[in-house]
């Protein structure tokens, strides 16, 4: 029997350019938080320096940080100790490798018994306690660091207000301390990336402390993927959907999906720190058995 093979060859040539002007992708956990006074006082903030692609978390097991730049974890106030140390251990290896590819995680109100228990049972900071500080007269102490772009030198912190009992020397920066030398706003540089600790819960709020939480998810950001210097090349197993980081190692730029008989192929790059080009060339060939290759 005489046996017939098709091929077919397809070749796709994609020229884009990209441009330096991006929006931040933020995940929100919202499960333990009020919606109506902090979680809303704190998205006011962080969307005071422009708009944002924002998501929501709404149950801790269900984290997912594919494409997202800042994992904003408000005031968790309706639960327990212990069911904060169960969120931490089970975010402690997702939380450790998004930092490490230089994600931002920033937290508000800082008590112990609020989201502290949640990071030490991470793993990735050890903290011992707080003090309330409200209604008192805070200062700024990092003058050229992002997170104090815009802030006056001293301002009041509004209700509710803590400071943290660690100066988290010699990598942490402190940009906001008390009146006895006691941070209240904490930049952690862990891996590529930062966890920002706010002692402010946002129940109240000032537009320093606004400016605090809009300059934590605007300006820790890096710039873009850098531009190549040499051809590299980076292998990966296939993915469902593309997975866009500004670490090209931890990229997955092209993703294939073959539900239902249909190859879906979908690409998607962050942006680049200047200008450039992007070719894509994409090869699909097809025979009468049931192989199929894409290169």
């Amino acid at each position: 029997m005489q046996r017939i093979f098709i091929l077919t060859s397809i070749l796709y040539l994609i020229t884009t350019s990209i441009a330096s002007a991006r929006v931040p992708n933020v995940l929100c956990y919202v499960e333990y938080t009020y919606i109506e006074d902090e979680y809303a006082h704190s998205l006011a903030a962080m969307q005071s320096l422009g708009a944002m692609n924002i998501t929501t978390l709404s149950h801790f097991q269900n984290l997912d940080l594919s494409n997202i730049d800042i994992f904003f974890i408000p005031d968790q106030d309706r639960a327990d100790t212990n069911t904060l140390q169960t969120i931490g251990t089970t975010w402690s290896t997702a939380l450790t490798d998004f930092l490490n590819a230089g994600g931002v995680i920033v937290s508000t109100n800082v008590a112990p018994t609020q989201n502290f228990p949640i990071l030490n049972a991470t793993g990735l900071i050890h903290t011992t306690g707080c003090y309330w500080t409200n209604n008192s007269i805070l200062y700024t102490t990092s003058a050229s660091h992002p997170l104090s772009e815009g802030l006056f030198d001293t301002y009041m912190g509004a209700n509710v207000t803590s400071s943290i009992d660690n100066d988290f020397s010699p990598n942490g920066t402190v940009i906001v301390k008390d009146p006895y030398e006691r941070p209240i706003v904490v930049d952690i540089p862990i891996g590529n990336g930062h966890i920002v600790l706010i002692g402010h819960d946002y129940y109240a709020s000032s537009p320093n402390q606004d400016l605090i939480l809009a300059n934590a998810v605007w300006r820790l950001l890096p710039e873009g993927m850098a531009l190549p210097t040499a051809p590299t090349k980076i292998q990966y197993e296939p993915v469902l959907s593309p997975i866009m980081h500004y670490d090209p190692w931890w990229a997955r730029p092209l993703s294939l999906d073959k539900t239902g008989g249909v190859i879906k192929v979908m690409i998607s790059l962050p942006f680049f720190v200047e200008p450039v080009d992007i070719y894509v060339a994409i090869g699909f060939v097809a025979s009468g058995s049931e192989d199929e290759y894409i290169y």
